[in-house]
């Protein structure tokens, strides 16, 4: 079996914990690097809660998990949202070993990973400002990234931080707009194609919990997920939106794509997204998923996890 190599960019959150945890346990990625960006949380228990999930996860091969971008491009700083609970990871908890980690910089570990390999697939799960600042600071870089999957900025849809705007590309408009217009192949998975999958508390009965480390840990994500989106939002389920871009990865035909040419608005209406013809790019906007495909998906890359 041939491997993707893969670089992960994210700001653990439940749905992006998720995520990580189908890439653990997917064959067919190869998981090079791990970079922590600001986001649903600081930057510091991104990168704690990266550590866990891995720890958690029992990985044996570690990839490099890295500090990144602390604020925007543009250095305005946005507070965390509380959606995630105040850690990120909801009710799940787990202590980190005593083993030492290497500080490592997110700009440096992306562009030795790249100086190596080239990357077959990038993908984002949180703001895009350590992607950009790579792309920015080492152009280079453009030739070495295949493909990324950018979960990210709203379409035809309304926002979710602004009427207008999804919450990454409002956290960081500049550094989408640097990424969306960069010129690599890149697939969107927004809140246009996110919203289209509800997570029904029915679809985690499939889950084989058990009495481990990782079905607690993802007992105390999903009783926090589906208490909040019950309490708050009065909805029988959860929203996974960088669960979707997981998914989309490691089951293309689960997702349907058009064309379009695409900008990121970074004054008036910052984050943005709007067709812009005069961008000269082609962005693969995800207007269809297969729910059951995906649903699937999940359910059986986490029962994996838990075998």
């Amino acid at each position: 079996m041939v491997q993707k190599k893969v670089i992960i960019d994210t700001d653990p959150g439940i749905d992006d914990a998720f995520a990580l945890m189908m890439a653990i346990a997917s064959e067919i990625l190869d998981i090079k690097v791990v970079s922590a960006v600001f986001g649903n949380i600081d930057v510091d228990v991104a990168l704690e809660n990266i550590r866990r999930i891995f720890e958690v996860c029992k990985v044996k091969k570690m990839p490099v998990i890295a500090k990144g971008a602390e604020v925007s491009l543009s250095g305005r700083v946005y507070k965390p949202r509380l959606v995630h609970g105040v850690g990120g990871l909801g009710n799940a908890r787990f202590d980190l070993s005593s083993k030492s980690y290497k500080n490592v910089d997110a700009y440096d570990a992306l562009k030795k990973s790249l100086a190596v390999d080239n990357i077959d697939l990038l993908i984002t799960l949180g703001p895009l400002t350590n992607i950009a600042t790579l792309l920015i600071e080492e152009p280079v870089a453009k030739d070495r990234i295949k493909e990324i999957i950018v979960m990210g900025g709203s379409v035809f849809t309304s926002g979710n931080a602004t009427e207008e705007a999804e919450f990454n590309f409002f956290q960081d408009p500049e550094a989408a707009k640097v990424v969306i217009n960069s010129k690599i192949p890149i697939r969107l998975i927004s809140l246009d194609a996110t919203r289209q999958i509800l997570f029904k508390s029915e679809f985690f009965k499939k889950i084989r919990f058990n009495d481990s480390q990782p079905s607690e840990f993802i007992k105390g994500m999903l009783d926090f997920g589906l208490n909040y989106y019950k309490k708050y939002r009065n909805r029988d389920g959860i929203y996974l939106p960088d669960v979707l871009a997981l998914c989309a990865a490691l089951d293309e035909d689960a997702f349907s794509y058009r064309d379009l040419s695409l900008d990121v608005d970074i004054n008036k209406e910052r984050g943005k997204v709007f067709e812009n013809l005069d961008a000269f790019n082609t962005i693969k906007f995800c207007d269809k998923i297969d729910e059951t495909r995906v649903v699937n998906l999940f359910t059986d890359k986490i029962n994996k996890l838990l075998s």
